[in-house]
């Protein structure tokens, strides 16, 4: 198993930010999809980013990470999984609503 790269990115914001991990856990919970999908970050999910040991993590914390900071995953440093891409690109996505019925 390769060695965890760390997200130098997402820990220099929040230093730059002044927060410690606690705090920027608290407001990623306190974001409008913190709020919605009764979002459970901590310091150790915090800690679990900027060490790298999870490199993308699962949408609801990243639209939360994005309201928070104003900047897209990817330039936090986050890598998106190959499943990740491979859904977003598919074509079935770029259909029209109607479309995907008569599929």
């Amino acid at each position: 198993m390769p060695e965890a790269t760390p997200n130098v990115l997402l820990r220099n914001w929040r230093q730059q930010a002044d927060l410690s991990r606690a705090e920027m856990a608290k407001m990623v919970n306190l974001t409008k999809s913190g709020i919605k999908y009764n979002l459970a970050c901590d310091e150790e999910r915090i800690r679990r980013w900027e060490t790298g040991e999870v490199t993308w993590p699962r949408e609801p914390y990243r639209l939360a990470l994005t309201e928070l900071t104003h900047q897209d995953p990817e330039d936090l440093g986050f890598v998106p999984t190959k499943r990740t891409r491979t859904h977003a690109d598919s074509p079935k996505r770029l259909l029209p609503l109607q479309m995907h019925h008569a599929l």
